[in-house]
């Protein structure tokens, strides 16, 4: 199988985060020419990164397999599974601004802000499935992209 490169991220400090494919997803932190497997950073899960995303606040987020949202803070890494409140499946989309991440899986749609991880139900559960994209107006309402198609979530209906 051929290798590509999924994603490439520049963190403010400058330095390049590298998501590559090889059968699996690796994550490497490139800087001055010299690449790092985990950005160094030995809490991050390993081979399961699906997607990442740096926020407003400059935390990195690492959506990964398994209900598992780990992020990046300082230089501390904080992990949560299914066990702290991560339940969309396979971590597939990432999106925030401010203190409020959007979490969108194979299984559903997140918002975890407060310390803690909301479930976003819709009338027909199918609707917030296959979650591949998240997106948000100036007034930080929502557009999901899903197995079903795009929408829109005003706030003021999960507010």
């Amino acid at each position: 199988m051929g290798e590509f490169t999924s994603q490439l991220r520049y963190r403010r400090d400058q330095r390049l985060r590298v998501c590559r494919f090889r059968g699996r997803n690796d994550l490497y932190r490139v800087d001055h020419g010299q690449w790092t497997a985990d950005g160094g950073y030995d809490d991050l899960p390993k081979n399961d990164v699906i997607i990442e995303f740096t926020d407003s606040l400059g935390r990195v987020w690492f959506g990964c397999t398994d209900d598992r949202l780990a992020v990046l803070s300082g230089n501390r890494v904080r992990l949560f599974t299914a066990k702290q409140g991560a339940r969309v499946g396979n971590i597939t989309a990432l999106y925030g601004r401010g203190a409020r991440i959007w979490i969108g899986g194979e299984w559903g749609l997140q918002q975890y802000g407060a310390g803690r991880f909301r479930r976003i139900e819709a009338v027909n559960k199918d609707w917030l499935s296959g979650i591949s994209g998240i997106a948000a107006t100036r007034n930080r309402d929502p557009w999901i992209y899903g197995a079903a198609g795009v929408f829109h979530i005003r706030r003021a209906e999960i507010a």
